[in-house]
């Protein structure tokens, strides 16, 4: 095949297919999808277990947004060909994360403060751990994404954090420096998507 056929080819495939169609990732990047993937799985799946206990809003809300969130690491995990599992609710392939589902479980199913602080410790795990994949991995779109997921977060922060003062009970961060809590609950509610 002739360089000239081999161009014309190569833009052929770029314009109906689009300039990704062979796009590679660092195995780390792979790596963060992969664990994003789940730990958004965690957030609705937990969401999910607490809205079917109590009867407040929230809980139903954020889980439909988690599933969105879902979506879009699902999506370029397909992109980028980095396997994962749809396992069902409450199973996960990452050890840490299923320890962490099952503690915060416990912990959420025993009354409503103790749900919302577990939201609010979800939402603070997810906000640390987006960060540090958004200062290593170098993938714009991936980094794009992680953007909006960071900013979802800190929405779904704010709601929690609402919800526990109207119970007078604060929030203590686990994950996040409480400086930057601060900073997230002085900012205004942002649109993500």
């Amino acid at each position: 095949m002739t360089k000239l056929k081999i161009a014309v080819l190569s833009i052929i495939s770029i314009l109906f297919f689009g300039f990704n169609m062979n796009a590679q990732i660092t195995k780390s990047e792979k790596e963060s999808l992969r664990y994003m993937y789940e730990e958004e799985k965690l957030a609705h799946d937990m969401y999910s277990v607490l809205s079917e206990k109590y009867n407040l809003p929230i809980f139903k809300n954020i889980s439909k947004s988690e599933t969105y969130h879902m979506s879009l690491v699902e999506n370029l995990c397909l992109k980028y060909d980095v396997n994962i599992k749809k396992n069902e609710r409450g199973i996960f392939e990452n050890l840490k994360l299923q320890k962490v589902f099952n503690q915060f479980k416990i912990q959420g199913e025993q009354n409503l403060i103790q749900a919302l602080i577990i939201g609010a410790t979800i939402e603070d795990l997810d906000i640390f751990d987006l960060t540090e994949y958004m200062n290593t991995d170098t993938n714009k779109e991936i980094k794009d994404v992680y953007q909006k997921l960071l900013c979802g977060s800190k929405n779904h922060m704010r709601a929690f954090i609402r919800q526990l003062k109207f119970k007078e009970t604060t929030y203590t961060p686990k994950y996040i420096k409480n400086e930057t809590l601060l900073k997230i609950l002085n900012e205004q509610h942002q649109k993500c998507f």
